[in-house]
């Protein structure tokens, strides 16, 4: 009976789709089944991001600001080394001494440089810090305390530099380049003596295009040409130099004596040969390029993390980031930061405001490393607008704040005054530069520097740091600790007002 009803009930659903109205019904389903698979095979390409190389705007009115170690000679050998002549200056000091009322259009140090330089509008350069290896091109090897023109460079104007651990790059206009500092390492290029350690002078780096922007890690270079292409030169460990080797070979007969190939003559980066790279940056030992449609490639060490690959392998080549599409990148020593937007699975970029990507030992060295790329959650809502990183420190121009934080720090490279903390493991407001317009920020092995626009609220009451050397070739105008000018405050360093965290409004500021 079962079996009847059901074979009754088929040939009624059959009979009914014998009526014109249901086969009418059926063809409506048919073409409306068609015509989605042929929108889904026509969907719109996903949204991406056009990204410009950096540029810096000089201010109208320049003023050059500095915290954290002045001791170049011991920074980095022994932590938060100071003393009565080169202490640390626990907040922001304003430096004009040796530059007058120069007009800065740039400023360079880096993770791995305890040395600085500054480029004015009018293409002179200065350059102070560490000189142990002639890296500050003044022809000798002595340590500048404060900023010295460069006389070498008399003659040509300059538009940037970038500083290694031993060595600087000098940018001019029209695109030549030059280097000194230590030579043994190919840093300098091709053109350094034989047998001198280093060069005291900026020497041409030859076998290069016109360049466009430079980056210096300890021991290396980076050079992105007038026509976007990567060049790379210097030491080969780690495969910084991104030519698919670490360019190590033992270099002892008989024994196993283990060191890397020097490569002294610039060659092009060929895995970023057919992009359009818009900018460089560099670690100690690894590297970051970025493409003008936002992809991250990340080479070198991988430690902690610092590659953003999910594992600690180190890349000889450049490998892109598959879930970051970025529009400014710096390296600190073992840790990465890109001010960045995520990309969905479908290749989508989710633009509007981007977030502050960090990757790498971000933290302390208790915690855990980031080993892919992560926002910075207290800068959640935050407009970042300039980026610097150093050693083990993070400096930030978000909205209308100065906001710096880092683990490990004890030199005043934070900026928070002489009743602050010295470490911050999360982002902290440097509360008596609110409201500073910023051109630029400068992280390096244990100081801070701002190029900023002249502020009668914000940068006139900063006290003025006057290094001590340079303050008795003048005849004494700072007090017997060159710690600053009278009158500015006590023993020239102004206790900065009790800094309040950033936890409040925004997310970050809760």
């Amino acid at each position: 009976t079962g079996r009847s009803s059901g074979l009754a009930r088929a040939r009624s659903l059959a009979a009914a789709m014998s009526f014109p109205g249901a086969q009418s019904m059926y063809q409506k389903m048919l073409s409306s089944a068609g015509a989605s698979a042929s929108s889904a095979s026509t969907a719109p390409v996903p949204v991406g991001i056009t990204v410009k190389p950096p540029t810096v705007k000089p201010p109208e009115s320049s003023v050059l600001l500095v915290f954290g170690s002045t001791n170049w000679n011991d920074m980095g050998k022994v932590k938060g080394q100071a003393s009565e002549a080169a202490p640390n200056l626990m907040g922001p000091h304003k430096l004009s001494v040796g530059l007058g009322d120069t007009k800065l259009s740039f400023i360079a140090t880096s993770c791995s440089s305890a040395h600085c330089v500054a480029i004015a509008t009018d293409g002179s350069a200065f350059s102070w810090g560490r000189n142990d290896l002639g890296q500050l091109g003044h022809g000798d090897a002595i340590t500048r305390a404060g900023p010295t023109q460069v006389a070498a460079l008399k003659g040509r104007e300059m538009r940037a530099a970038a500083t290694g651990k031993s060595h600087t790059l000098w940018l001019a206009n029209g695109g030549e380049l030059l280097a000194s500092g230590n030579s043994k390492q190919g840093c300098v290029g091709t053109g350094a003596a034989k047998k001198a350690p280093f060069e005291a002078k900026p020497i041409i780096v030859q076998g290069l295009p016109p360049v466009d922007s430079v980056a210096c890690g300890a021991n290396f270079n980076l050079v992105r040409d007038n026509e976007s292409r990567v060049w790379a030169f210097g030491w080969s460990e780690y495969g910084v130099l991104g030519n698919g080797s670490d360019g190590q070979y033992n270099k002892a007969d008989g024994a196993v004596k283990l060191t890397y190939e020097v490569q002294a003559s610039p060659k092009q980066v060929l895995k970023l040969a057919d992009k359009v790279t818009v900018q460089v940056a560099c670690g100690v030992a690894h590297c970051v390029a970025v493409e003008d449609n936002g992809t991250c490639y990340t080479w070198g060490c991988g430690s902690y993390g610092r590659l953003g690959h999910k594992t600690q392998d180190d890349k000889w080549v450049p490998t892109p980031l598959a879930e970051l599409r970025a529009k400014s990148v710096s390296c600190g020593n073992a840790f990465t930061a890109a001010i960045g937007y995520p990309v969905l699975r479908n290749g989508t970029v989710c633009t509007g405001q981007p977030s502050l990507y960090m990757w790498g030992k971000v933290k302390s060295a208790s915690q855990d490393a980031w080993m892919y790329p992560k926002t910075e959650d207290d800068l959640c809502g935050w407009e970042v607008q300039a980026l610097s990183t150093g050693q083990s420190h993070s400096l930030v121009k978000a909205d209308d704040s100065l906001i710096s934080w880092g683990s490990g720090t004890s030199s005043g490279e934070l900026g928070y005054g002489e009743d602050g903390p010295k470490s911050s493991a999360r982002p902290k407001k440097i509360d008596s530069l609110e409201g500073l317009k910023v051109a630029q920020v400068a992280c390096g092995y244990a100081h801070s520097m701002i190029l900023a626009e002249k502020d009668a609220a914000v940068t006139d009451p900063l006290p003025e740091w006057i290094p001590q050397v340079i303050a008795l070739q003048q005849g004494g105008a700072s007090d017997s600790k060159g710690k600053g000018k009278k009158g500015a405050d006590e023993g020239g360093k102004r206790k900065a007002n009790d800094n309040k965290s950033t936890q409040k409004g925004k997310k970050a500021k809760k």
